[in-house]
């Protein structure tokens, strides 16, 4: 299912152990690694571009030698520059080393400082072929000289497989230098550490290129893809009530637009029936809004109250701007302590247990949690970073049972055994109000049609990010709003299906 992840030290094993199923040698694998760059770069530059490599001593260094030869062969201007004597060369890198020698027209030196190196212009292509993922301490000395004095130079950056000097996992800490590439070559499977907003200046925009690796191995994170995504069938039969009945507890005064937006999306991805539950004051506005629904009216005109019957419906969503007050804090624990079905928490809801950190305790098996890092945080304790993070969403998943989606760019579905699934829908017109009241009725809705709570976490934030991408086919990336992505939301679930058909 999807695109494995695997942290360092198993990428080293993957690669062995393909090598020893396909009967190759890693000297075939590294020409193919390297093959597959040239291909790549070569598609994206021109021969007037003049090409600067920087190769290692490693097998990174490798595949710089394998991509020099390549694009001397094909006619481009090529230098590399290498800064460590071929013998010290891992035995690969030296073979391809001295097969480059072979090529006329290629240029090779070695430097030992920065002042060796030419003036670089905007129209030059430099590839960091200096590291791969094995580091496991800060650059020091003249190769991070190096990396700083490339990071300040003009020119196109590429890196191959991964930055050199960022770490497979986590951050990049303040004190310490990576190349920052605008665009990383990799190889079948992404690095964790390209998922995390701090490694941003250094990944750019990142590929995987395919050289055959198996993911023979186990992990606990995976890239979700469209044909993993499943949409449930309908019997021409069917009727409404067998499509589930979902509850909404949302809205407060003066965020009533947080209950309608829900509301909406939950009866737009397919559910049979929605009850809205708003203060009183709000239930002619989903009347008016999304004459779909049903509405449950509060007693209390402006705020939450009071619980409904909770014992019919088949899913229950809390939390879109129903603000904090006390009443509502209670109306919380009531609903954790009492609910017969699957629930999912959201916004204010999660707010209210960052009040009441001894309610997590009381969480029903199953609940999805789906905070933003911010409510994560107030929830949780504060992350240093991204990598701590997701290593605490891991953690909390496992001990309270639930299931946790942490919104972002690479969205994470965390399930009670620690698995965790990175989403690839969505683009950055969804950071506007409203998206993530969004996503709370699409999971709503597939909790009500039965859908298992971590089908319907990581389904539902798959359809969510896709609607936003479709909708932003049209409206352009500034101008997306969260209503958008609900209009859109039929032409997601068509697509999946029909791709799925195929």
């Amino acid at each position: 299912m999807g695109i494995r992840i695997y942290p360092s030290s198993d990428r080293r094993k993957v690669d062995e152990l393909t090598i020893q199923h396909d009967g190759i040698s890693s000297l075939e694998l590294m020409e193919k690694a390297g093959r597959q760059c040239a291909t790549w770069i070569k598609s994206k530059i021109s021969r007037s571009q003049p090409v600067y490599i920087f190769c290692g001593k490693g097998n990174n260094g490798g595949d710089g030698w394998v991509i020099a030869r390549y694009l001397s062969l094909e006619d481009f201007n090529v230098t590399v520059f290498h800064l460590f004597s071929p013998d010290s060369f891992s035995n690969d890198a030296q073979i391809n080393y001295h097969k480059a020698k072979q090529i006329s027209g290629l240029t090779i030196q070695q430097i030992t400082e920065t002042t060796q190196l030419p003036l670089f212009h905007s129209n030059d292509v430099i590839i960091d072929a200096l590291l791969g993922s094995g580091l496991n301490q800060p650059l020091r000395g003249f190769l991070a000289e190096l990396i700083q004095h490339l990071n300040g130079s003009a020119g196109i950056k590429i890196a191959i497989d991964i930055p050199s000097g960022l770490p497979g996992e986590g951050v990049l800490t303040d004190d310490s230098t990576a190349f920052s590439a605008q665009f990383t070559l990799t190889f079948n499977f992404p690095f964790l550490s390209f998922l995390f907003r701090e490694n941003y200046r250094y990944v750019g925009q990142w590929f995987l290129l395919n050289i055959g690796l198996i993911p023979f191995l186990p992990t606990p994170y995976t890239f979700t893809e469209a044909k993993d995504i499943k949409i449930k069938a309908r019997s021409p039969f069917t009727y409404k009530n067998e499509q589930g009945h979902a509850l909404l507890i949302a809205g407060s005064r003066g965020m009533m637009g947080a209950a309608v937006l829900a509301t909406a999306s939950c009866i737009r991805s397919g559910c049979g029936l929605i009850t809205t539950h708003v203060p009183a004051k709000g239930a002619s506005i989903i009347h008016t809004s999304v004459p779909e629904a049903i509405v449950s009216s509060d007693t209390e005109e402006d705020i939450i109250s009071l619980l409904p019957d909770i014992q019919k419906f088949a899913a229950i969503g809390v939390g879109p701007g129903i603000g904090k007050d006390a009443r509502t804090q209670k109306i919380i624990r009531e609903i954790l302590q009492t609910a017969p079905c699957p629930l999912i928490l959201d916004a204010d809801a999660l707010n209210i247990l960052s009040l009441h950190p001894e309610w997590l305790n009381e969480l029903p098996n199953l609940t999805i949690l789906t905070p933003h890092p911010g409510e994560f945080d107030r929830m949780f304790g504060k992350s240093s970073n991204s990598w701590e993070r997701l290593l605490k969403q891991q953690e909390v998943a496992r001990k309270y049972n639930i299931i946790v989606v942490l919104k972002g760019r690479y969205t994470s579905v965390v399930l009670p055994d620690g698995s965790c699934f990175f989403n690839t829908t969505g683009n950055p017109g969804m950071a506007t109000a409203g998206c993530g009241d969004v996503l709370t009725g699409i999971i709503l809705s597939l909790l009500a049609q039965g859908y298992k709570p971590a089908d319907a976490a990581i389904t539902g934030v798959f359809v969510h990010g896709l609607a936003a991408d479709l909708a932003a086919l049209e409206t352009g990336y500034i101008s997306l709003i969260a209503s958008d992505i609900i209009q859109s939301l039929g032409k997601a679930f068509d697509h999946i299906q029909n791709n799925s058909s195929e």
